[in-house]
Order: C-alpha cells, then structure tokens, then sequence
C-alpha cells in the first residue's frame, strides 16, 4: 500500500484535478479507439483473466497490457481536455480513463528495439522514498521507467548513446511527464518496458 506521504504527494500535484490511478505496481490494461488512436486504461489492477474476458466496444482494440513501474500514478486531464476534465467508461465491470493519443509513432528496427511515439496525455507518477529507480540518459535527456520491470533491461537494444543507471531515492519523488512525453516501448516476450521522458532527476537521488 502507497505511504501516506506520496499519497498526499500525488493528490497536491494533481491540484484536485483528473483522477488518480488505484493500485500500486499493479498490472493494467489499455484499449485504443482506432478511428481516433484514443487509448484508455483500466484504472485498477487487471489480470490476465479480465484481458481474455474483454468484450471491446464496436471500434475498440487492445493496445497493451503491461506491469507500472511507479507506486502512484494520476491523470490530471483526458487528452484535448482541460485540466480536471477526464473521459470514463467501464468495459466488462472495470473501469476505463481515456489517457493518452499517441502521435509521430516511429516503428521499431528490430525485434529487440524500442517503438516511439510522442503521446499526448497529462499523467503525473511518483515513486516512494529509497525506491531504486531506473533511468535511461539519452542525448536529448533522461527518461523514467513507467513499465515493466529490470530484470531483463541488460537485453534491451537501447537508442543510440544511450546507457541506463539506477538511482536509489533519498526522498518521494512525484513528477508530471512532459506533454507530450517522448516514450520508448519494447514489445518483448519478457513484458513491455517503457522508458518516457525527458525528465528533471532529483539532484539528492543517488547513483548506485
């Protein structure tokens, strides 16, 4: 369970605005609308039963299922939305928040390497203090793992110059992506794992 310090962390960033996601580092699912390439995700944890049981929407499709990284998470606003303003909708007993619009997607090279897209979405993520957090430090900045889980990132093909390292938090750490947030995704076998960004580092973190 989420401290209550990252919590309240979470909830002054999103300002009352958008919703905060319920879980921790939980699995979710996410469907995209293809007409529109809107994306929505469950806002509880989702198994891999519930993924099986989907009865989509007329339109809809599932774009992903993947592990967050971070200890909390919120949306401040759907995208196009003004702050506070989200979109909703439940979808065989669980609940949908429209999330994200991916844009400028750049498809992976190779079987090993990341897709990219810029992706429109207003999502806040925080994670708890002495959490060792990876990071990957591009020429353009670093960026935050959002999911999946390290045990397999010495595998990834990563961007050219590139390198990752872990950081162990000295305290909460709770940011907004930029928006749009420049986001990395492998489709592995292992699980998705997506590095997004860029973002500021906290300068008391430290390097392991």
């Amino acid at each position: 369970m989420a401290s209550a310090a990252i919590t309240e962390k979470l909830n002054s960033t999103l300002a009352g605005n958008g919703l905060a996601v319920r879980g921790e580092r939980d699995n979710y699912i996410e469907v995209m609308e293809a007409a529109t390439a809107q994306v929505w995700m469950s806002l509880q944890p989702a198994t891999r039963a519930d993924l099986e049981a989907l009865a989509l929407p007329e339109g809809f499709i599932v774009s992903g299922s993947g592990m967050a990284a971070m200890d909390v998470a919120g949306f401040a606003a759907s995208p196009g939305q003004t702050l506070g303003d989200v979109n909703t909708m439940v979808i065989n007993g669980l609940d949908f928040l429209n999330v994200a619009r991916p844009g400028d997607i750049q498809p992976a090279a190779g079987p090993d390497e990341a897709l990219t897209a810029a992706v429109d979405k207003t999502h806040i993520i925080g994670f708890e203090v002495e959490r060792k957090v990876v990071l990957m430090d591009t020429p353009e900045g670093s960026f935050v793992e959002v999911v999946g889980v390290p045990d397999h990132d010495g595998e990834l093909v990563l961007p050219e110059g590139a390198t990752l390292r872990e950081i162990k938090l000295v305290t909460p750490w709770v940011l907004q992506l930029p928006t749009p947030t420049k986001a990395y995704f492998w489709m592995r076998s292992q699980g998705m794992r997506s590095f997004q960004g860029p973002v500021d580092v906290p300068s008391d973190a430290e390097t392991i």
